[in-house]
Order: structure tokens, then C-alpha cells, then sequence
């Protein structure tokens, strides 16, 4: 199983600071990747975007290096992300959602529904929320920029 964390950053304020996301992906304890990046232009930033920007470089990295068949699991501290993604499945007017929370609108809705399409990539993909205190790793790179 591969296992992912992601977190992202806004500051010194919120919304319109300097936005950045950390990720860090692993198999059985080794460290495949690692990431730290600037996002966005403020006063467009907002903590919301980034941490949906972080999940964003978990799942195209994912996808880019052949693991969509593997069993995943994704921590982060957002319970906003974690339940758009990863919430049950539901299904509207025939079409497919995930996440248990709607995308309504705000700075994040775009790169919000790529990762809802992302996702559908994975057919055996899990997403877990986590406290703070649990991806200090991932606060860490997300604010080493």
C-alpha cells in the first residue's frame, strides 16, 4: 500500500497570503517522493486552494508514475478536502459525485472538481482526515517557502 500525506499553507493571512502545499508519499516506510510549492498570485490564495493544490500533486504524481492500480491511502488536515474527495459515493441525476460535502464556489472550486475527476482514477483509493498535530511533516514543507 502507498500511503500520502498533504497539507497547504496561507500567510501571513488568510485569504490572500502566499499560498504553498507540502505532499510526502511513501511505500512501507520509504519515502518515494516529496514535495514543496508555491501556488497561486495573492490576493487569489487561500488555505482552502492549497490544500486542494496539495492533494492535486499527490494524485497527478500518483497517475504519472503508474500506481493508479495500487491500493492508496491519503491523510490530510483538511476535513474540507477529505470530505469533497473522499466522502461516500452518490449519485445525482445519473452521474457519479464522491464527496460528501457539495463544491459550491470560492477560489478552490476548479482545481476541487479535477480532483474529484482525479480520484475516479483510483480504483481502490481511500482518504482519511487527520488532526494537525498528526502531518506536522507535511506543515513542515508546506511552509518552507
Amino acid at each position: 500500500m502507498i500511503e500520502a500525506w498533504f497539507d497547504g499553507a496561507c500567510g501571513p493571512i488568510n485569504p490572500g497570503g502566499i499560498a504553498s502545499y507540502g505532499i510526502l508519499i511513501k511505500h512501507k516506510g520509504n519515502i518515494l517522493y516529496q514535495e514543496t510549492r508555491r501556488i497561486g498570485t495573492p490576493p487569489h490564495t487561500t488555505n482552502n486552494l492549497a490544500e486542494h493544490a496539495g492533494l492535486r500533486a499527490v494524485l497527478r504524481w500518483l497517475i504519472d508514475n503508474n500506481h493508479t492500480q495500487r491500493k492508496i491511502h491519503i491523510f490530510g488536515d483538511s476535513n474540507l478536502v477529505i470530505s469533497q474527495v473522499f466522502g461516500t459515493q452518490r449519485t445525482k441525476k445519473g452521474h457519479a459525485f464522491f464527496g460528501t460535502w457539495k463544491i459550491k464556489k470560492g477560489i478552490y472550486k476548479e482545481i476541487a472538481l479535477e480532483n474529484q475527476k482525479l480520484r475516479q482514477s483510483f480504483p481502490d483509493i481511500k482518504g482519511t482526515w487527520i488532526p494537525r498535530e498528526l502531518n506536522t511533516e507535511c506543515d513542515c514543507l508546506s511552509k518552507a517557502i
